[in-house]
């Protein structure tokens, strides 16, 4: 059997099994049709699937062909989804049976189905306008029957004023006064409008409508959510008519101001005047605003003598607050004996919070002298009328274990609907309580057969564990400390620190509450795994502290269900929070990820396409010099300053060109790189080359630029100018025209050891290798080389030479360049870190494995080293 024949099935079985519901359908069977209609409902209610939907639909036709007119109207609108009740969806999807079975109803006089067909019906059409008229004088027919028709039929009277006559207006609003007289509170608001207004032909009357509206407020025990600026106008027109509870409720109208600016010095005016009639209510409301001063000049002295008369009638909120002007001196003269008078009034009113203040009075000796007992009944009765702070006292005054649960209990309860430190009505004892829970602590003695000190072991900073000391409770200890740390959070200045303390403590001691709060804290501050550390160790006894047998606090049932259910919520949270925030952190580094490759892509776009517009540039320069020759030096100064130009361009290309070609290594993604570097181990070039490439460009850039003359001269044997023009023209004839190769490297050696002597190059034959040119290794050894090079070359100071070595040590390849420098004792060498070259480097070099720039200066000797670890080469560990 399908799911839709088991329901028709379970709610024949529910019909069956009622005795009155069995004997409907035995008289539905019979062809009784007021039993079809109702059965047909009793289906109607339940018809959550088809089959129900037709055996519904079988009874209520039925009784509709019977002409039930009921039958009729509810087969009508259980017909369509627009007019089925919200308790059952429809039962067809059927406008033609919509149509005729309202029809139908309506025709024998049904009030809604008569409305009903003017709305299903196109609005323009006759047949729409004929029925919403009948159906507004079948609305008054009704009226005359019953009169909570009247007042809704008034509206429709505004609405649709051409369907009644004027004898008709004057009939319903006679229906309404006579409703208004029976005590009806509706009734009397829309005949005191019809009077504030001048509606329907009653002419305004300020008198009548102060009259009904009187009744109305009088009779309500709610104020009208809203008054008009018209209705306004009349009472102030009419404030001394208004009797005191509507003075009252325009007071709290403009107190509270939903609809509009807060006006308070208005609200003050209204209950002053109800105040002064006698209005007790509206007594108590003005004296808080001259205790405030909100809307009136603050005045205790009038606050205190509106206190008074409310307290007088008996109010005891009001009495309450007298009784604490007494105590205080606000307003009266101060008396303990009056205090305590107006307390007890309060008291015997029911006011929980004056059996709280009573408990105070006799706690501290305030007018009466000190007796504990005497106060933990007042704070007892306080507790007992769910008074959070009398529960707090009375636990601080008996110092009793059951009392202390239900104090931590209460507060606990009370924390989770409003936040402890929104809690103001205490502050003022929050400190004397916080230390008598300190003392109770310190009294209570130790666990029994357990140590006073437990030591704990925790990791610090340095990674050297530690031994650290907490304190072992007994169980009233405990829960004290617990109550203690709540306290610091419930003042109006709260102390997390404090509270953390007492928490962490009684936490250890095994105190499940105070695990919550702490776990809560380091939630809060988003320390989640420490939460969750303390929440496991909390939910799962296995993982609590041991304490040594000691009993545990005697939290009720329903509070500890009521507990693990809150932590499970926090442990939810902290789920979520967690998983959140590694979310975003993941959102974030791809935002950046996405960032870096997006700006690697325009780095390396500007490299490449900067590379291509360069990459002609040294052979253009080296072409042009070796057509004028170096000859031209000798044809005067400025043939001399025309080719040295020249020349110095050649330089700066190269320069920008190998630049540009490291920079692209370096905007490239690490693996990549090493990727690439791998695979380029053979070739055209090696480490001479290299070498050789480095140092003619970076001595063609002392050579040919004028703001390193001063260098220049340091690293040549002669130091005069005919010298300089000698070297230049020597690097013009034979350098810049040479094509370098592996064969020709070993010229730029020579030239250097014959003009340079300060140079001093080595390459060990075991530490040679080859690779492929401008590839990824030559490219990033003559990054390197260069800048180590070229520092060496500009900051030397000519003393010593300059010691440029390719090696292997152990089985790591190294390149070290040694420099003798300026010594001053006051800053270190401008070498260090030059133009960011080295920082550049070091950056290279952290993208291969394992390898290092390491840089130092001692006794006036700078050296930069490049270490290269075997791994790099594709050689084993040795």
């Amino acid at each position: 059997m399908d799911m839709y024949c088991q329901a028709l099935k379970a709610v024949n079985e529910n019909i069956m099994a009622d005795e009155n519901k069995r004997k409907l359908l035995q008289e539905a069977e019979l062809g009784d049709a007021d039993a079809q209609w109702k059965i047909g409902l009793e289906y109607a209610t339940h018809a959550f699937y088809d089959d129900v939907s037709t055996e519904a639909i079988k009874w209520l036709e039925l009784a509709a062909k019977q002409g039930h007119v009921e039958a009729q109207f509810d087969l009508a609108r259980y017909s369509s989804s627009e007019t089925a009740p919200d308790f059952c969806n429809e039962l067809q999807n059927d406008p033609d049976a919509v149509a005729r079975w309202m029809q139908a109803a309506a025709e024998q006089g049904h009030v809604e189905a008569i409305r009903s067909m003017a709305y299903i019906l196109p609005d323009d059409s006759a047949d729409a306008a004929r029925w919403l008229k009948k159906a507004d004088q079948s609305l008054l027919l009704n009226a005359k029957r019953d009169l909570r028709y009247s007042s809704y039929l008034l509206f429709m009277i505004e609405l649709h004023p051409d369907h009644f006559s004027i004898d008709d207006v004057a009939f319903v609003i006679a229906l309404v006064r006579k409703e208004a007289e029976r005590g009806d509170a509706g009734a009397r608001r829309t005949l005191a409008d019809l009077y504030i207004y001048g509606r329907l032909g009653v002419p305004a009357d300020d008198e009548e409508a102060l009259k009904w509206y009187n009744l109305t407020v009088a009779k309500d025990e709610e104020c009208p959510h809203h008054f008009s600026e018209r209705e306004i106008e009349v009472f102030r027109r009419n404030a001394a008519r208004c009797g005191t509870r509507l003075q009252h409720c325009l007071g709290h109208f403009f107190e509270r101001a939903e609809f509009g600016q807060c006006d308070l010095s208005e609200a003050a005016r209204w209950y002053e005047l109800a105040a002064a009639q006698g209005d007790a209510q509206a007594q108590f409301k003005i004296a808080w605003m001259y205790d405030r001063g909100e809307g009136v000049s603050q005045n205790d002295e009038l606050a205190a003598k509106w206190f008074e008369k409310a307290a007088t009638q008996g109010l005891s909120a009001a009495q309450h607050n007298l009784a604490i002007r007494y105590e205080n001196g606000r307003g009266v003269e101060q008396s303990d004996r009056s205090a305590r008078r107006w307390f007890l009034a309060a008291a015997r009113h029911g006011d929980e919070t004056a059996f709280y203040s009573l408990g105070i009075n006799y706690l501290f000796g305030e007018g009466v002298r000190d007796e504990k007992k005497l106060a933990a009944r007042w704070f007892r009765a306080s507790s007992r009328r769910n008074y959070v702070w009398g529960t707090v006292a009375l636990a601080v005054v008996t110092e009793e274990n059951s009392d202390l649960v239900q104090a931590v209990e209460t507060l606990f309860q009370q924390h989770q609907q409003v936040s402890l430190n929104s809690m103001e009505d205490c502050v003022f004892q929050l400190e004397e309580f916080r230390d008598r829970l300190d003392d109770l602590a310190n009294r209570s003695p130790a666990p029994r057969n357990a140590p006073i000190w437990m030591p704990e072991w925790k990791d610090d900073s340095d990674d050297q564990r530690r031994c650290y000391w907490w304190r072992k409770l007994s169980v009233k200890a405990r829960v004290a400390t617990t109550l203690r740390g709540m306290l610091y959070l419930a003042d109006h200045e709260r102390d997390e620190s404090q509270a953390r303390d007492c928490f962490e403590l009684a936490a250890k001691n095994g105190d499940q509450v105070a695990a919550y709060y702490l776990a809560t804290m380091e939630s809060r501050n988003e320390s989640y795994h420490r939460a969750l550390v303390i929440l496991w160790e909390s939910i799962l006894p296995e993982h609590r502290q041991d304490n040594d047998g000691v009993e545990e606090p005697s939290y009720s049932d329903s509070f500890l269900n009521a507990l693990e259910a809150r932590f499970q919520e926090l442990k939810q949270n902290i789920d979520e929070s967690q998983a959140k925030k590694q979310e975003a952190e993941k959102l974030r580094q791809a935002e950046i990820k996405a960032a870096e490759d997006e700006h690697k892509r325009t780095l390396s776009f500007l490299t490449h396409t900067l590379n291509n517009t360069l990459s002609t540039g040294p052979e253009t320069v080296r072409t042009v010099i070796d057509i004028l020759g170096s000859d031209l030096y000798d044809q005067g100064l400025v043939q001399y300053k025309a080719i040295n130009n020249m020349a110095s361009l050649f330089p700066v290309f190269l320069f920008v060109e190998s630049l540009l070609k490291t920079f692209k290594l370096y905007v490239s993604d690490p693996e990549q790189l090493r990727e690439k570097w791998d695979s380029d181990r053979s070739g055209d070039a090696s480490i001479a080359l290299v070498l050789a490439m480095a140092l003619r460009q970076s001595v063609a850039r002392l050579v040919f630029s004028s703001n390193h003359l001063t260098q220049l001269r340091r690293l040549l044997p002669s130091q005069d100018k005919e010298a300089i023009k000698n070297v230049r023209k020597s690097f013009v004839d034979e350098m810049i025209p040479l094509e370098l190769s592996v064969e020709t490297a070993g010229k730029v050696f020579d030239w250097i050891k014959l003009h340079v002597g300060m140079l001093q190059i080595e390459i060990d034959a075991d530490a040679e290798m080859h690779f492929s040119s401008n590839a990824t290794r030559h490219m990033f050894f003559f990054a390197a080389f260069s800048e180590l090079v070229y520092n060496a070359l500009k900051y030397s100071d000519g003393t010593r030479p300059i010691q440029i070595k390719w090696y292997r040590d152990g089985s790591d390849y190294c390149f070290t360049c040694v420099n003798s420098f300026p010594v001053d004792a006051l800053a270190p060498p401008a070498q260090e870190g030059a133009n960011g070259g080295l920082f550049f480097i070091e950056k290279l070099m952290s993208m291969l494995r394992e390898s290092t720039l390491r840089h130092n200066h001692e006794s006036g000797e700078y050296r930069a080293s490049l270490r290269f670890d075997h791994k790099n080469f594709g050689e084993p560990d040795a």
